[in-house]
């Protein structure tokens, strides 16, 4: 069981390590490009 535990936590941090540096530059790509949000396709009267 400590070896699951071990494993899950190395998974959790990876990727909470990944979080952290994709997400900005993500959000520099988007914002660098003029990407705007979404907007909806149909209108609902």
């Amino acid at each position: 069981m400590t070896s699951l535990v071990t494993s899950l936590e190395e998974l959790f941090c990876q990727s909470d390590d990944f979080c952290y540096s994709f997400e900005p530059q993500w959000l520099a790509m988007l914002f660098g490009k003029g990407s705007k949000k979404a907007s909806p396709r149909f209108e609902f009267e």
